[in-house]
């Protein structure tokens, strides 16, 4: 099989042999693959890359292979997953994945949209509960709403009744409205430290302001998730974000998980036309290395999907 390896902090395609599952995994031919910050952070770091040095963990394909002990699946059942925590292989023309892991994709659901869901919206559903579910017209600010986790935190969020303060640029905000963002803040043209609101959720996806700005304008029992930005920042808020909590207001730092509960509940919704992912561009599997620089570059609207083999259903 063909797969995009880095290694030397390069990238390179490479012929491989394509693995065998174990009893408990599937083989999956992939069909889409979407990049997420995990992908980039360890190039970055440099540490932590998965052992075959392919990276790529949001995958959509079909069942080609079933282990001896695997039931609920079958050869050409349309799946999802999330390999996070299983090496990663993403961008290769196959990956095994246990198959407690593996959701079956909603007929109603393309490949493309499929495998812009793992990672991206699992974490955005994470953020959203992670202290205390989101109550009917809870004030929700999202920082960072433009991105792939972004757009899904939006969308989600109205979809449980809340009231959503968008941050985004200039270029980005008829995108926002459309995903139903009740308010714009355009960081561009205006200065988030003037904003009088407060909020019972803050969600800073990207953007480096500091937590004494969010502090600010969080309700006093408010709530402030970080699920991204700049790597040094997020080093920073481990230590801070302890002490921002020792009073009502609480600060805290997502650890997202896998779980295939919630990639089943996102496709599902989905499926029912409750939310949409936003897709960038669809990049060929050839022309991976062009998207990842792309991607790099952090201004990439909704998600970047790399194709990895044709959808057999077009």
């Amino acid at each position: 099989m063909k797969a995009l390896v880095y290694k030397n902090r390069t990238f390179a395609f490479k012929d491989m042999d394509i693995p065998i599952p174990a009893h408990d995994e599937v083989l999956i031919e992939i069909i889409n693959t979407s990049l997420n910050a995990g992908d980039y952070r360890l190039t970055q770091l440099n540490t932590g890359l998965p052992k075959s040095g392919i990276l790529g963990n949001a995958i959509a394909g079909i069942v080609d292979v079933v282990g001896l002990d695997v039931y609920g699946f079958k050869c050409g059942d349309h799946v999802a997953v999330d390999t996070s925590n299983a090496g990663f292989g993403g961008l290769a023309e196959y990956v095994l994945a246990k198959a407690s892991e593996v959701v079956i994709i909603p007929d109603s659901v393309s490949f493309i949209d499929a495998s812009a869901c793992p990672v991206a919206s699992t974490t955005a559903l994470q953020a959203l509960a992670l202290f205390k579910p989101i109550k009917h017209k809870d004030k929700v600010l999202i920082v960072g709403a433009s991105g792939g986790v972004g757009t899904f935190a939006v969308q989600i969020a109205k979809h449980l009744g809340a009231q959503v303060t968008a941050v985004c640029s200039t270029q980005n905000e008829e995108m926002i409205k459309r995903l139903g963002a009740d308010v714009i803040i355009n960081y561009k043209s205006e200065d988030l430290y003037q904003v009088k609101a407060s909020y019972d959720l803050i969600l800073a996806i990207n953007g480096a302001y500091p937590l004494s700005l969010y502090r600010r304008l969080l309700k006093e029992d408010g709530v402030y998730v970080m699920v991204g930005g700049p790597i040094k920042q997020f080093i920073k808020n481990m230590f801070l974000t302890p002490l921002y909590s020792l009073g009502e207001k609480k600060f805290k730092l997502l650890n997202s998980k896998s779980k295939p509960e919630d990639l089943k509940k996102i496709l599902q919704l989905v499926s029912e036309s409750k939310i949409k992912p936003i897709i960038e561009k669809v990049y060929p599997f050839n022309e991976a290395i062009d998207a990842f620089k792309t991607f790099e570059q952090g201004h990439s609207k909704g998600k970047i999907i790399i194709q990895i083999e044709e959808d057999p259903n077009t």
